[in-house]
């Protein structure tokens, strides 16, 4: 079997929306820079009770695709903090609308149907006496008061099971404090569900165990019965499945021109390569007017009429280099 790259799945907070331009602008530009651009998710649309929305990078997805098929996830029905708090303990009511990129959930003269956020820091501002995330305790009627949620309760509504995060020794701060730093498990059940719905289409052999396992015991066994398996992870499966049917025509397309063999099998030789069928037949005709071999060399033709040379793979990074260091460091605050 051939061997595979480990998977991997980046989580960090979509910081591209923060109010300091220099980090939603230089610091998003200067990640993505290096590992590309992220999957925009809100944990709520998975059927999270808070919001988290967050960046995700991974390689087990065409990132693409991932976000085409989360955007068309749908929050599970009846999924609301009622169903989490018992009667003596209340959210807050809604006095105003989930502002974006978060997913629309808690509307205004309604009950609270999501958190705000679930932090890792105690007395963050979400929590404070009133504010969105705050619950009313009515334990001693007598004596109402306003505590944040505890760590059971942010265990249920990150997709875990009770007590995930007990054990002998570990204070209910602590607990909060390490659910506030994790990922939600609604989120990670439909990214893995959508990721291998997509993965075993596409993959002509088995995925290597490591991205099997995790993939089989992320998406197929839900962490807790009132996850929202059966819709969410449902409709991921089948909208990754049809957006990669969509994909397939134009992979090719996309493709590296130096690793497309049968435009360059035309352009060097003149001669047709075997093909099976005429949709691939034009595809190849259609991209190879876009070029032109001469002298040993491909040219890209561009709309004036000029060709420019395409170097090879191998032979881009130098000249790349060049560039940037005759071009000038213009973000030296960035890159010294």
């Amino acid at each position: 079997m051939p061997r595979q790259p480990p998977a991997y799945l980046l989580e960090n907070v979509s910081f591209q929306y923060h109010r300091d331009p220099s980090i939603a602008e230089q610091d998003y530009g200067f990640v993505t820079s290096i590992i590309g651009q992220p999957t925009l998710f809100d944990a709520a649309q998975a059927g999270s009770l808070a919001h988290r929305t967050r960046n995700y990078w991974t390689n087990l997805c065409a990132p693409e695709l991932l976000s085409a098929a989360l955007r068309h996830a749908q929050r599970p029905a009846n999924r609301s903090l009622s169903m989490l708090l018992p009667q003596h303990r209340e959210a807050q009511p809604v006095r105003r609308s989930d502002p974006a990129p978060q997913h629309p959930c808690n509307i205004v003269g309604e009950p609270r149907v999501v958190w705000p956020t679930l932090m890792g820091r105690a007395a963050s501002y979400a929590f404070r006496l009133g504010q969105a995330g705050s619950v009313l305790d009515r334990t001693d009627p007598a004596h109402p008061c306003w505590t944040e949620p505890t760590a059971v309760e942010r265990e249920f509504a990150l997709g875990y099971l009770p007590d995930s995060t007990a054990a002998e020794g570990v204070t209910d701060s602590q607990r909060c404090k390490v659910l506030g730093q994790c990922i939600d498990g609604n989120a990670l059940q439909v990214i893995m569900a959508t990721s291998k719905a997509w993965w075993f289409r596409t993959a002509k052999t088995a995925p290597v165990a490591s991205a099997s396992v995790l993939l089989t015991a992320a998406a197929a066994t839900p962490a807790q019965e009132s996850l929202p398996a059966n819709l969410s992870v449902s409709l991921a499966h089948a909208k990754a499945a049809e957006l990669e049917e969509q994909h397939a025509a134009g992979a090719q397309q996309s493709a590296d021109i130096w690793a497309d063999s049968p435009v360059l099998q035309l352009l060097q030789t003149g001669v047709w390569p075997a093909v099976s069928s005429k949709q691939e037949r034009h595809r190849i005709a259609r991209r190879a007017r876009q070029y032109s071999w001469q002298r040993g060399q491909l040219y890209r033709r561009m709309p004036a009429g000029e060709l420019l040379s395409v170097p090879k793979l191998a032979d881009r990074e130098q000249p790349i280099i060049r560039q940037h260091e005759l071009c000038g460091h213009f973000g030296i605050r960035r890159t010294t």
